[in-house]
């Protein structure tokens, strides 16, 4: 267990624990991460932790932090020994937030994506990030749909299928065996328009165009996607090898060992394997 600091804060009659990790843990973090086969990280282990992966660290040693007697943070909630726990908002940052990115106006300019995700992490960013793109790309879908469904609406009244419908008088077998009754094939009139809305000649030509859509979608997701996790630095993350690297920062008996580079040692093997 990590040796977290907390101040206690007293606030409406009710009693709250702030808490703080070490800079070691962090240190160690960035280490592990540097050092990792799966999670490619090549980021400065010199720079500052943002603080969404603080906040995930500090999470993670919390779920995974056991009393003497083997309870945990779930069974003390559960025994109302705590009522909860959650991070705090920073303020500044999400007055910032709310006025570039959370507001109406915002769906004609880009989003911030670096904002969010320094606030709220990579997954969460690109989640978003999905989002934005799935939504830009639906606009010449809906555009396509659109023009499909005012077709239907032009040959409304003129279409030979409809007309056939309408002015039938064909009378239609029961729909069941037993009190059911006769009807007629132009009772169906009113189902027959509005599925010509819908359903009609230009259908199939959405149909195939929506196929093509799918698959440039998913092909220019790729592209879109791969530009930011490698500006981000989280391409071929791998998110047990992060939980394990985290496991290791929680043990206190595990320290990881850093590498030192010796000189001396390198000419030593190069002159055994010259000799060799």
């Amino acid at each position: 267990m990590v040796n977290l600091s907390f101040q206690k804060i007293c606030h409406d009659d009710k009693l709250f624990y702030g808490l703080l990790a070490p800079n070691e843990v962090f240190e160690d973090y960035k280490y592990l991460l540097k050092v990792s086969d799966a999670c490619n990280w090549v980021g400065d282990t010199k720079a500052a932790v943002p603080q969404s992966t603080r906040i995930r660290l500090v999470h993670h040693i919390l779920l995974n932090t056991y009393l003497d007697n083997g309870e945990d943070l779930k069974e003390l909630l559960k025994n109302n020994v705590f009522e909860t726990f959650f991070c705090l908002h920073e303020r500044k940052v999400q007055k910032e937030l709310r006025k570039k990115w959370a507001r109406w106006s915002g769906l004609f300019v880009r989003q911030p994506m670096r904002d969010v995700k320094c606030y709220f992490g990579e997954k969460v960013a690109l989640y978003y990030l999905w989002l934005g793109w799935y939504t830009m790309l639906l606009v010449p879908a809906a555009l396509l749909g659109l023009v499909v469904f005012l077709y239907g609406l032009a040959f409304f009244h003129s279409n030979p299928l409809i007309k056939e419908v309408c002015d039938s008088d064909i009378i239609m077998c029961p729909r069941c065996d037993k009190r059911c009754t006769v009807w007629h094939l132009s009772d169906t009139c009113t189902y027959a328009k509005v599925s010509h809305l819908f359903d009609n000649e230009g259908t199939v030509a959405f149909a195939m165009l929506m196929a093509i859509w799918a698959t440039l979608f998913l092909e220019l997701w790729k592209r879109h996607r791969a530009v930011y996790v490698s500006k981000w630095k989280v391409y071929d993350w791998c998110e047990e090898e992060e939980e394990l690297i985290m496991d290791i920062v929680n043990d206190q008996d595990c320290k990881p060992k850093h590498y030192r580079h010796s000189y001396f040692r390198s000419t030593l093997v190069l002159v055994l394997v010259t000799l060799m």
